[in-house]
């Protein structure tokens, strides 16, 4: 929607942040004019404020907002840095955040980790409200020549929009929101925070949204053992499917959390994302070769005759190991075969970021795994982490030059994962259809192949092989 410079407000002497719209549809204008005004009528702690918008002398709109410096909650998730308290804190903070809005008749219908800012000094900040509606409508002030417009491209509550992860129900199914909308969505965030992994999952904007529809999610206990009642209470009122059966409004859900919140600080729980690296295996026993061949040697001699057939029949030997044989394929650690599991499951569900996690754990436990660095670059590809996907797709070249001589199903599952990596979807195709020819009854391996195709843009196939 729109581009964000790091600019400097000559007249105040300050570093601002301009957005400029990048696109000259006139629905994206009328959405780009609506957060200006929107955020512009908000003066809150923890919400980015707007200095000014306009538009330049080429006609291009711009808004002037606060420059806001940190890591992104997404970020902190990825990160694995987040305490439990942590999390109810920032949780807390965007709840304060949300009233502010909803009490000004706003409601911001995007909230997920990556609009949402803490600073270098802590302070949590709720960031680009360009989804956001408007409940109230304040009467249209005649003298404002653009704000026909603004109500006139009005955003209308039967139109889906908003990041799919944290849809409400009634946003994945077209009907009006209101600031329970952005509740729903607050739990999701509370569920991802303190249980390490997504309320709901999916490979496609459909499956997520019948999940959301229709799947309870266990409560985030399950996930992290140190979670209280309590705060599994929360969680779950948040995320309740009927409007009627959730918190009301966002001070509501502040009056159950500031206890718990106090609660969990005394108890000083740590991340409920961490582990601890695996510990290195043991060496490897020596080969007793050397022994055997020095045990040979000290035996009495042998008669210069069988002594030349020996020697024939060693060479012979080597001659025949040097042309056929094939050094054994690298077999990872089970610790690490369980984590990619793991983690490929999660890729299939559309856990993106709970598959990383996953994978990092299957490369802590044995870093030779190839095919878990691979699979790890398709999970950063997916979050739009090209450089790290790259380190990755180099570190699988580093440890499999050769892909003659791993198995041929793992050979192609690289193949295919490289492909699909670098955007050549057709060759991920006909790799993953030759792991289906090869492992016709594996349902991972249809299920594969119908992502290939869905990034191929043939849906009929997909549908087939899903």
């Amino acid at each position: 929607m729109g581009v964000v410079y790091l600019a400097e407000d000559t007249h105040l002497a300050r570093r601002v942040a301009i957005k400029f719209l990048s696109s000259l549809d006139h629905h994206y204008r009328a959405r780009f004019l609506r957060e200006a005004r929107a955020v512009s009528a908000l003066s809150h702690a923890n919400i980015a404020a707007v200095y000014d918008y306009g538009e330049t002398d080429d006609a291009k709109p711009y808004i002037v907002m606060e420059l806001v410096q940190g890591q992104t909650l997404g970020q902190l998730l990825e990160d694995e840095s987040l305490t439990l308290a942590r999390s109810v804190q920032i949780v807390s903070s965007i709840a304060e955040a949300l009233g502010e809005a909803h009490h000004q008749g706003i409601v911001h219908r995007d909230v997920k980790p990556s609009n949402v800012v803490i600073t270098e000094r802590g302070q949590v900040k709720v960031l680009d409200f360009g989804l956001v509606k408007q409940i109230f409508k304040s009467a249209i002030n005649d003298t404002d020549a653009s704000a026909q417009t603004l109500f006139s491209t009005h955003t209308r509550s039967d139109v889906i929009v908003g990041t799919p992860l944290y849809f409400s129900p009634e946003q994945a199914t077209g009907k009006p929101v209101d600031g329970r909308s952005d509740l729903f969505a607050l739990g999701a965030l509370l569920y991802e925070c303190i249980a390490g992994r997504s309320a709901f999952s999916g490979s496609s904007v459909i499956e997520i949204g019948a999940q959301v529809i229709h799947v309870e999610p266990p409560p985030p206990s399950r996930s992290n053992p140190r979670i209280s009642p309590e705060l599994d209470r929360i969680t779950m009122k948040a995320l309740a499917k009927k409007p009627e059966a959730r918190y009301q409004s966002a001070e509501e859900m502040l009056g159950d959390l500031r206890p718990v919140l106090v609660t969990v600080s005394s108890d000083n729980h740590s991340t409920p994302l961490r582990s601890t690296r695996s510990t290195s295996s043991s060496p490897p026993l020596p080969t007793s070769t050397l022994i055997t061949l020095t045990e040979t040697l000290r035996r009495p001699r042998l008669s210069l005759g069988t002594f030349i057939i020996a020697i024939l029949a060693i060479s012979l030997a080597g001659w025949a190991i040097l042309r056929f044989w094939k050094p054994a394929p690298y077999v990872p650690s089970p610790v690490a075969i369980d984590w990619h599991h793991k983690g490929t499951e999660a890729m299939r569900n559309g856990a993106f970021l709970q598959a990383t996690l996953a994978l990092k754990q299957a490369i802590r436990a044995d870093d030779k795994f190839a095919l878990a660095h691979a699979r790890l670059a398709e999970a950063w590809t997916e979050l739009d982490y090209a450089d790290e996907a790259k380190n990755e797709m180099l570190r699988v070249a580093e440890l499999a030059p050769d892909r003659s001589r791993l198995p041929r199903v793992d050979a192609l599952y690289l193949e295919a994962i490289h492909a699909a990596v670098t955007g050549d979807f057709p060759s991920s195709v006909k790799a993953y259809s030759e792991i289906v020819r090869l492992s016709p009854k594996e349902s991972h391996a249809y299920f594969d192949l119908g992502r290939a195709h869905e990034k191929n843009d043939d849906t009929k196939k997909a549908i087939v092989s899903y």
